[in-house]
């Protein structure tokens, strides 16, 4: 649970050899069809952080992966070139978490290169309790709390933003529901992996987000993070979704005012 990457600024990190594994070194694609081209350059830096994202949709490669910018609102910097992404789609469709780093690149001749690592799960140990809050100005606040020893999820989600109005949704587990809906796939959220901070800098008001993972009775681990995520940020937001949606689960849903 301790282990954690090295932050040299936002965005910029020594990734952690206990959390990720090194792939390749890849030269971009289609980085000369990026809109705004310059914008890109005027921005990215060498060590900035890169995610790797499946384009299902893509008319040209059903393979496509393309490479945004965490920071920056997500701008698109380039595509996998075709053969590796052929490798690695299916790795992607299945669960498994590539992440980038800029390692050069030239405006002029219109070049990106990353390098390329595998993310590595961190076994989920010790944890008694996960709280979870979510929310901005601008939308509804959402909280999750997890407790292990009952085997209980409890989630509020507020009615309207600033109403303090929230849906209270309780759901107790068996063993072998909290086995395989939620331990199983709790994993795979590596939360143990995640950073102390993620933050945007460029972004004002956004979304803000805050998790803390007990361990016993006495250790405490605080993960906050303001418009950036880590890169299971997906998966959590599934995991979620699937318990909340599961119907062979105990639930009771009420109505809670704060």
């Amino acid at each position: 649970m301790s282990a954690k990457n090295k932050i040299t600024s936002y965005g910029r990190l020594i990734p952690d050899k206990r959390m990720y594994r090194f792939i390749c070194r890849v030269g971009l694609a289609g980085v000369f069809a990026i809109p705004e081209l310059w914008r890109v350059f005027s921005c990215i830096s060498k060590g900035e952080r890169v995610k790797l994202v499946r384009e299902k949709g893509n008319p040209h490669d059903k393979n496509a992966i393309r490479v945004d910018m965490p920071f920056h609102h997500g701008s698109a910097i380039g595509y996998i070139p075709r053969q590796l992404a052929a490798l690695w789609a299916q790795m992607l469709d299945h669960g498994t978490v590539y992440t980038g780093w800029i390692n050069d690149y030239s405006a002029a001749a219109k070049e990106i290169v990353i390098d390329v690592y595998e993310r590595l799960l961190l076994p989920i140990e010790n944890v008694s309790s996960i709280c979870f809050v979510e929310g901005g100005f601008f939308s509804t606040d959402f909280h999750v709390d997890i407790s292990f020893r009952k085997r209980q999820m409890i989630c509020r989600e507020e009615t309207e933003p600033h109403s303090m109005e929230f849906i209270k949704t309780t759901l107790t587990f068996s063993k072998e529901q909290w086995q395989n809906i939620v331990l199983n796939n709790l994993q795979k959220c590596n939360i143990c992996a995640w950073l102390g901070d993620y933050w945007d800098p460029m972004i004002c008001d956004g979304t803000q987000w805050k998790m803390i993972i007990r361990c016993g009775r006495k250790h405490r681990i605080r993960i906050c993070g303001s418009n950036d995520y880590p890169e299971e940020w997906d998966l959590w937001h599934d995991f979620i979704d699937r318990c909340l949606k599961c119907n062979d689960i105990q639930k009771i849903v009420e109505v809670e005012k704060k």
